[in-house]
């Protein structure tokens, strides 16, 4: 059980399911790093911050120091939030309301915050217990 959760929380996996997102148009539908990819050039805030938390979760991976982990896990699921919010708020995001209507793409949606909710607070016990001074005998 521990594993699982393990793999469930693991950036990787909260990476993977953020990419893997489905955004459904009038006509079409898409994986959401298509849609940030296609931004990217242009400059586009959500694709910014969506690449950011990318390069921010699979970057911490190999840094050593637990406490600066914590926190740029922290800032990377932080940019996954605020992409997701500003690609949905954005002006003409109404096109892309029928994420929300099909079940799918909600489905996956919902999966991801969970799991992103998950992933924040063990970052956030992790965080906690690691600057908490040790008991002394």
């Amino acid at each position: 059980m521990k594993s699982a959760f393990k793999i469930l929380v693991h950036p990787v996996t909260i990476c993977l399911l953020f990419c893997f997102l489905i955004i459904s148009g009038k006509s079409t539908a898409f994986f959401y790093i298509f849609v940030l990819l296609l931004g990217l050039p242009h400059g586009v805030l959500h694709s910014i911050l969506g690449m950011l938390g990318m390069v921010l979760l699979l970057s911490s991976i190999s840094i050593k120091k637990r406490s600066t982990v914590y926190l740029i896990r922290l800032a990377g699921a932080l940019c996954f939030i605020f992409s997701l919010l500003r690609f949905f708020t954005q002006p003409g995001a109404s096109y892309n309301y029928n994420t929300l209507r099909e079940s799918v793409p909600l489905v996956l949606l919902i999966l991801f915050s969970l799991l992103l909710l998950l992933f924040i607070v063990n970052q956030l016990r992790m965080l906690i217990l690691e600057r908490k001074p040790p008991l002394s005998a």
